[in-house]
């Protein structure tokens, strides 16, 4: 099998949908010899901020000189993008070669009248992987909830991590926060130690109540107990005091989003309970992590004049977030939006959240992508969100490549340009937007170039 094959069984795979539930992944682990079991493994599950924490506790745990593997979905740049081991993608090779065992025993498993999906699979070539590779620590983003995840296959966790919980995916999940929480919860291990930020209280019940009942320990990170905070779109400094008393002070960040504080905190937090258990993380190694941490798509600010941010905001909390880094980084200034939204998300309430920020707002689709709403009825969400202020925001619904061009007319050199809704997209606008610097997109720059030029 080529690599390009390998790609195309996965993409042969998305095709059946998505089907929750881990009988299918429990079976196709044990034809592969379950290297699940034999790994240290850190789960993460949440709504919004999963992406962001891996990458803290990622480089946290190499600053303390461990080889760590780390797996996250979906890919926006590029498929690799999701198997990373020491911050680099593995290799192509490995990748062909590892899907080849995985097809063959899901087709026996076919046989058998059991169906593999795409996230299974490419679970399954996570784990074989960063065995391959003898990773001394996994972390594992949950791909959608948690108790019924195909990565909740790992059972020898040595701490499980909540971020942010809100309203999405309701028709697989729930459509109430208690009940999208009990999913989220359902990583907590018997016994294992567990961290989350403070939720809202419905949800926060619904974790502790799952926490007491498996008898793990539960703390959480909370802002209450950082101090000195100074946001900033190039540098940003808190002190935090954990849950156990350790204070950590004037801890830098290089990413960008003022949110990005609490998802650091609960890293530090999360590294903090790790250190009590065995795991040789000093201070310097938390303090050198979060600083190198690097996480494309969310807040990714891609050119400086005019500027331009990349944001995988698809849902209310995100926009939320989104919009109150926007105002604290840039009160008054234009901006103008690329919006791009899938049709089963809250479209709504994010255009509602965002468009009084709005200058411009040009809708955008994504071409083949039939989950993406139609440009034109975006557009018209747009219009009957703004109201009477309609008349004063230029509202357009074009093509990804003239919305790239209109919106660094409009911008000029002082404007702000931010392409959000989804991260399907966000991998076209970004090579859209270098071809416009006359520069060539590959798919390590994302990993490599952007991350060396803000370091």
């Amino acid at each position: 099998m080529t690599y390009e094959e390998a790609i195309l069984y996965y993409e042969q795979l998305s095709a059946g949908g998505i089907e929750l539930g881990l009988t299918a992944i429990r079976r196709l682990m044990a034809l592969l010899g379950n290297p699940q079991d034999r790994m240290k493994i850190v789960h993460i599950a949440g709504t919004n901020g999963k992406g962001s924490v891996l990458s803290y506790l990622s480089w946290i745990f190499r600053a303390a000189g461990y080889r760590v593997g780390t797996y996250s979905s979906p890919a926006v740049f590029h498929f690799r993008e999701q198997f990373l081991v020491d911050g680099q993608a593995i290799d192509e090779e490995m990748a062909a070669s590892l899907t080849e065992r995985i097809r063959r025993e899901a087709e026996r498993l076919e046989k058998e009248g059991m169906t593999v999906t795409a996230f299974e699979a490419q679970t399954a070539l996570a784990f074989l992987c960063f065995e391959q590779m003898g990773c001394d620590v996994i972390i594992l983003e949950t791909g959608l909830g948690g108790r019924l995840d195909a990565t909740n296959i790992a059972e020898h966790v040595c701490l499980s991590v909540i971020t942010a919980i809100s309203m999405d995916h309701m028709q697989f999940l729930g459509d109430t926060l208690e009940q999208i929480a009990r999913e989220k919860a359902g990583i907590i291990k018997p016994g294992c130690p567990a961290v989350g930020i403070r939720q809202e209280p419905e949800a926060e019940r619904v974790i502790e109540e799952t926490a007491r009942q498996r008898r793990s320990p539960y703390v959480t990170a909370d802002l209450n107990r950082a101090w000195d905070i100074c946001y900033g779109l190039d540098e940003q400094r808190f002190s935090y005091r954990t849950s156990s008393g350790r204070e950590y002070r004037n801890l830098k960040l290089r990413q960008p989003g003022i949110y990005q504080v609490e998802n650091a905190a609960l890293a530090a937090e999360a590294a903090d309970i790790l250190r009590e258990h065995g795991w040789k993380i000093e201070e310097k190694h938390i303090r050198q992590g979060l600083w190198d941490s690097f996480w494309p798509g969310r807040f990714f600010v891609i050119r400086k004049v005019p500027t331009v941010i990349l944001d995988g905001a698809h849902n209310a909390a995100g926009a939320r977030s989104l919009r109150d880094s926007l105002t604290e980084y840039f009160p008054g200034e234009k901006i103008i939006f690329l919006m791009g939204i899938f049709r089963d998300k809250e479209y709504e309430k994010i255009v509602e959240i965002l468009a009084p920020l709005a200058s411009d707002i040009y809708t955008v689709q994504l071409p083949g992508s039939r989950r993406m709403l139609e440009a034109e009825k975006l557009k018209e969400t747009v219009f009957g969100c703004l109201g009477e202020a309609q008349s004063h925001v230029h509202v357009e619904a074009a093509a990804l490549a003239d919305a790239v061009k209109g919106s660094l007319l409009r911008a000029g050199k002082e404007g702000v340009i931010v392409a959000c809704g989804s991260l399907s997209h966000l991998s076209e606008l970004y090579r859209l937007f270098l071809e416009e610097e006359g520069k060539a997109w590959t798919e390590r720059i994302w990993m490599e170039k952007r991350w060396i030029e803000q370091k």
